[in-house]
């Protein structure tokens, strides 16, 4: 870049905001973009590294970051303000050895960090009352100020609302996928608890026939032990001809009615097999002592008394 210049007189806005810009890089497509802060896209300017993440930004622009939103602009970290130290040496290094040219138009050319102290002691515009702009900020030489000129005397202050604007929009692109991430998140949570809904208000199976109470077969005989109606599987004693048990009954039989054997009857049509002979067998001129009827089947005769006899109908015989 020339150091030539041929300085224009603007206004006190523009002399300003090109005080404050102080200076520009000699060659800005050379600079690494490794080197660039990527808050204000800029090379670092006094470089801190967050602890955390090892991401590192100028100092003053992560500090504004923080106050409002206390995270990495990377990758969203949590990044308190002490967690950000200073970095190697190098690093400074390679930022402050940046060739810069001075903005004030005096033509001045050197390393970064050595820029200060020309403007502070060196720098004739930087003494003057009225500050020039050098033709180098301009796209032609200006032969007098019009408006549309001094517009484009403040394209550095155009492209530093460039920057903002490009940190904005880089903010609300992370908001948004941040957005989209817990949708995604919400719209899986929805899916599984649509699932969990339908398993809880589907049907349960119908019972089978055989474990269906209703589908046993019921016999017309009464347990002699428990009075309920038999239904299931009978339990029939094959010495006494009318004692019958049912299954939850049976379990105890030994208790309940010793040595006599049973037989299982699973169906009412089945009783007639398990009748024993000496069942029908008529007892001529016997007649049960209790209801005068003929005693057929077993006859229980009294040891002690001589004519004394009971009908096989009673159902815990004593003799």
């Amino acid at each position: 870049m020339s150091a030539e210049s041929s300085p224009v007189l603007i206004d006190k806005d523009a002399s300003r905001f090109l005080t404050q810009c102080g200076y520009m890089y000699r060659d800005e497509h050379s600079i690494s973009k490794t080197l660039l802060c990527s808050i204000c896209s800029e090379p670092w300017v006094q470089p801190v590294v967050a602890n955390g993440c090892g991401h590192i930004f100028c100092e003053r622009c992560i500090h504004t970051w923080i106050r409002h939103i206390p995270s990495c602009p990377i990758d969203r970290s949590s990044l308190p303000s002490n967690q950000l130290i200073p970095p190697p040496r190098i690093l400074q290094e390679l930022v402050d050895e940046l060739e810069v040219i001075c903005s004030l138009g005096c033509g001045w050319i050197g390393r970064r960090d050595c820029w200060k102290t020309h403007l502070e002691s060196d720098c004739p515009e930087a003494k003057r009352e009225d500050p020039v702009i050098p033709s180098a900020l301009m796209t032609e030489k200006i032969e007098s100020v019009e408006p549309e000129d001094e517009e484009e005397s403040f394209k550095e202050r155009w492209k530093k609302l460039a920057r903002e604007m490009h940190v904005l929009k880089k903010e609300a692109k992370d908001y948004i996928s941040t957005i989209e991430r817990f949708k995604d998140k919400v719209s899986k949570l929805q899916f599984e608890l649509r699932q969990a809904n339908e398993l809880i208000i589907v049907k349960p199976p119908s019972p089978s026939p055989v474990s269906s109470p209703s589908a046993l077969p019921l016999h017309q005989a009464t347990c002699d032990f428990c009075r309920s109606h038999i239904q299931g599987t009978r339990h029939k004693c094959l010495k006494c001809p009318d004692l019958d048990s049912c299954s939850e009954c049976f379990s105890d039989i030994s208790n309940l009615h010793p040595i006599h054997d049973f037989v299982s009857v699973h169906s009412p049509e089945d009783i007639n097999i398990v009748c024993l002979p000496e069942w029908s067998i008529v007892h001529p001129n016997v007649r049960c002592n209790h209801c005068e009827q003929q005693v057929i089947g077993p006859r229980f005769k009294c040891v002690i008394c001589i004519d004394y006899d009971d009908h096989p109908v009673s159902l815990t015989p004593s003799f």
